[in-house]
């Protein structure tokens, strides 16, 4: 498979993956001693792409300074000869050793679905599934409901460009208490963009806010009224924080443990999304935390804001 056939991502997903990596490898170490109660362990991934992808060259040293996000600018012009092919969330899972006893990926896209299946031919000795389709209605039915999850154990990655993951897939996961989730909280790269400084949404827009928080409280936990004449509706400036700490503590409500929050960088210093690990065994959660932690850690936030008369 060429590069001009693989999608491109940013320099930032290499050190995501690595730290994944090094998770799933404490993770199968441990469980692969727990056979006298195990079936199996298994390795999902619900947005897998293609793969593998190409890590973006560089921007030219000439020109303005570009102010956008480089995760906004994908086509814009680049050094070619600095692109490097980087093994995706499903490759590094399967180079994992001991293996998991099952390989789930989904993908929508047909055509990087269609990718996947190369995957096969170099790790001949995995059982791998592969899923064309949408994520969140096979996690919901077809995979919850085929395992005794007293018996089997799973981590569900969950890594998608937005909000495509809403609140009751997660509790649906959750509920099995055998599943644990890396979940990509994209704060900045989708959230912040619906969050409008005026206030005012329409019916539309809070639901698709309220489906994916599972919970209308974003709205009063984000927007206040202040002013001395009269009132007015603020957006707290701290909202991204504010909105990651409230999201952990539901995380740690649904699965019993939630790690701190990582914060993931771009490249020009610009914060993306947060990465956090959420499930039943605080001896997970305590390893993820471990792992993550060389990132930029965002431990909790306070609402600091209050009503002004």
């Amino acid at each position: 498979m060429s590069k001009a056939d693989l999608p491109k991502v940013g320099p930032w997903a290499a050190d995501k993956l690595e730290r994944l990596g090094k998770y799933l490898a404490a993770y199968t170490t441990i469980m692969a001693k727990q056979k006298w109660w195990a079936e199996g362990f298994i390795f999902v991934d619900a947005f897998a792409g293609a793969g593998r992808a190409v890590v973006r060259g560089p921007k030219p040293a000439k020109g303005p300074p570009n102010t956008l996000l480089d995760f906004e600018t994908p086509n814009e012009e680049r050094d070619p000869n600095l692109e490097r092919v980087l093994d995706g969330s499903p490759a590094v899972a399967l180079a994992v050793n001991p293996p998991f006893t099952e390989y789930v990926f989904l993908e929508r896209d047909p055509d990087r679905a269609a990718r996947l299946a190369h995957l096969r031919d170099e790790f001949p000795d995995r059982t791998i599934i592969i899923q064309q389709g949408d994520s969140n209605e096979f996690l919901r039915s077809e995979f919850i409901t085929t395992y005794d999850w007293q018996r089997w154990r799973a981590i569900v990655f969950l890594d998608p460009f937005g909000m495509q993951v809403p609140w009751n897939t997660l509790t649906m996961l959750a509920a099995t208490k055998g599943i644990e989730v890396f979940i990509n909280f994209p704060v900045n790269m989708a959230i912040q963009r619906l969050l409008k400084r005026s206030a005012k949404f329409t019916d539309k827009e809070r639901k698709k806010l309220d489906d994916y928080f599972g919970d209308p409280g974003w709205y009063d936990l984000l927007y206040t009224s202040e002013g001395l004449f009269g009132p007015q509706i603020g957006k707290a400036k701290d909202s991204g924080t504010l909105l990651m700490s409230w999201y952990q503590e539901r995380l740690r409500a649904a699965f019993g443990f939630a790690s701190p929050a990582y914060l993931v960088n771009a490249t020009n210093g610009h914060p993306l999304y947060y990465l956090i690990h959420a499930g039943p065994n605080e001896n997970g959660v305590r390893i993820a935390g471990e792992v993550l932690k060389a990132g930029t850690p965002i431990r909790s936030a306070r609402r600091t804001r209050s009503k002004k008369s």
